[in-house]
């Protein structure tokens, strides 16, 4: 499990390292792009660094999301 994620499931579809279902304080999910893959957890500086993402908080929920 990556330091930056908060809650890790075993992805036993295609057996691959942990899975990231939320992020630490501070940090931003972004979904799993393709199958196969785990989110990833940014900082918002890394979210938005493309320009086509930004970060969005969730309700009643410290953590956010990098959409």
């Amino acid at each position: 499990c990556h330091s930056s994620c908060d809650g890790c499931t075993e992805n036993a579809m295609t057996n691959q390292a942990d899975k990231c279902t939320g992020c630490k304080e501070g940090r931003y999910l972004k979904p799993e792009s393709a199958a196969g893959q785990s989110g990833a957890c940014l900082t918002a500086e890394e979210c938005t660094s493309d320009k086509t993402h930004f970060t969005r908080e969730k309700a009643g929920d410290s953590k956010g999301m990098c959409l």
